[in-house]
């Protein structure tokens, strides 16, 4: 049989054999081994999947005698009769030669593998156990005597067998990408969303997450994957959800429990994704960042890398380098692999500190509290051109000119959307800002009308050619930009304390909102 998924503009065709194996992978993923066993027992598919580090960690543990490991995890595998009584067969063996017999016999008398053997193979099966039982004691004091009793006569060693075990193993694991039936379902649930009316903005609160007491998240982003989100919170622990709003244990670390942490508060995070898997950048109070390989766990850390809490972070496209802003007044880029400080951007006034900034081309866009969209030349790190940005008194009821503090910036389609701590987001054409050239009447400001209510906005982002941005009133606020005369659109969000933040799904109408009172609230349009 074929079955149809249906992915983003094309249709994959899968055999039913490959479904079969997408279902046993989400099985030992979500830790049903059982359930995985007797699938492949009914439909005589013989299939185990593994990371790659698995595959690693199950070799490295055969390679250094590490069989007590080794038993747990073929406990959970499918594997030939044949397969697995020669593994036993070998453990028995090297248990003998390295003295711990009687272990030797309690693994040889009461293991299903060698009552198997009893079945299938007699003469093998007696042999093993005269071995055993009856090893001539004047063997004692001779390691080659020994090896050659138990390993046979042709030169075989405690390392060669072990190779041997690994040989015999290989073909039957299969490396495979986690979570594959989940990325196979959300992209066929992608296209009958896309075929439904949807709203690209939130109006609907699916599920509301409470934190320990005293926690509150301070930062949040979901992955290029599409499949996860990642929190970043006051108690400086870096956690990895699932879209139904669950820690995601399949994950190795945070089912142990071993979650990614700073010694302080989270404050900002980024990810890229590089060679398959996701690399991600977080920094904290203590202006310390860490660069994370999500599917480990493991990290690079650059200390200090600021003398003050880190405002934002981004990564370049190959997530080679991190540029961060901090209250330190400087912009800041690192190596990810070495660590090393490579440039440091700073304005030469000792009031400025910036709130976001930009990786373009051969330049460093920041905005400042100050007002100023600053342009740095990547290479000198010298500051070539600052716009200030003023405001008209009249559209926005004040009483004076003024320059409003810029808050975050996104770009789309060649423009550059500056959130602004004013009910206002500002446009401007990237090349204008590249080329020095950028002028007031050049520029698109993006007023809401319903400023009295809503407040100033403190933060933005884009989701399906959709401006987000939110208010200090607890509202968001959303602005279709594929029409000339577009108009914000109110969302309340439900928090009983100060909205802190929000993410926005790359392609979905999904949305995550975090406030003070400890809760994180997913929303879908």
């Amino acid at each position: 049989k074929k079955f149809h998924i249906w992915g983003k503009m094309k249709e994959t065709q899968l055999a039913s054999q490959d479904v079969l194996k997408m279902i046993i992978q989400y099985l030992n993923d979500v830790s049903l081994p059982q359930v995985s066993k007797v699938l492949q027992q009914e439909t005589n598919l013989v299939y185990n999947p593994c990371s790659k580090d698995d595959f690693n960690e199950m070799m490295n543990a055969i390679a250094k005698g590490r069989f007590s490991n080794v038993l747990k995890t073929l406990y959970l595998l499918n594997l030939p009769k044949d397969v697995v009584i020669s593994i036993y067969e070998h453990i028995i063996h090297e248990l003998c030669v390295l003295g711990e017999v009687d272990t030797a016999r309690v693994l040889f008398s009461s293991t299903k593998p060698l009552h198997d053997l009893e079945k299938s193979d007699y003469p093998r099966y007696s042999r093993l156990r005269n071995q055993v039982y009856h090893a001539p004691t004047f063997l004692a004091n001779d390691e080659k005597g020994i090896l050659a009793y138990f390993l046979g006569t042709d030169g075989s060693t405690i390392k060669s067998e072990r190779q041997r075990i690994q040989e015999l193993l290989k073909p039957h694991l299969h490396i495979a990408s986690p979570n594959q039936l989940l990325h196979a379902m959300h992209s066929s649930s992608t296209t009958n969303r896309q075929s439904k009316k949807e709203h690209p903005y939130p109006l609907q609160c699916d599920k509301q997450l409470k934190l320990a007491e005293n926690t509150t998240i301070l930062c949040a982003t979901f992955l290029s994957n599409e499949t996860q989100l990642v929190t970043g919170s006051s108690d400086g622990f870096v956690e990895v959800w699932t879209m139904e709003g669950k820690l995601d244990l399949t994950l190795p670390y945070q089912k142990a429990s071993k979650f990614m942490s700073h010694s302080a508060a989270v404050l900002c995070l980024t990810e890229k994704k590089v060679n398959d898997d996701s690399c991600l950048a977080t920094a904290c109070k203590k202006g310390t960042i860490k660069i994370w390989k999500l599917s480990t766990g493991k990290n690079q850390r650059i200390k200090r890398a600021h003398a003050s809490a880190i405002n934002s972070i981004v990564l370049n496209d190959d997530a080679s380098l991190v540029c961060t802003t901090s209250m330190d007044s400087t912009i800041r880029v690192h190596s990810t692999t070495t660590s090393q400080c490579l440039k440091v951007y700073q304005s030469s006034k000792e009031s400025t500190h910036y709130l976001d900034a930009l990786l373009v081309d051969s330049f460093v866009i920041a905005c400042s509290n100050e007002g100023n969209l600053d342009v740095f030349d990547d290479a000198s790190c010298q500051l070539v051109y600052s716009y200030k940005v003023t405001l008209d008194p009249h559209a926005l009821l004040h009483h004076q000119t003024f320059s409003p503090q810029l808050q975050k910036m996104v770009v789309l389609n060649d423009a550059l959307y500056v959130c602004l701590d004013a009910p206002t987001i500002l446009r401007i054409p990237l090349h204008l800002v590249t080329s020095k050239q950028v002028t007031k009447d050049q520029c698109t400001f993006y007023i809401n009308d319903d400023m009295k209510q809503a407040g100033h906005f403190s933060s933005i982002a884009l989701s399906q050619n959709m401006l987000h941005t939110l208010t200090e009133s607890n509202m968001m606020y959303c602005l279709p930009l594929d029409k000339p005369s577009s108009v914000f659109k109110k969302v309340p969000l439900n928090h009983q304390g100060h909205v802190i933040g929000f993410a926005c799904h790359p392609t979905l109408p999904l949305f995550c909102t975090f406030a003070t009172d400890g809760q994180l609230h997913l929303w879908s349009g």
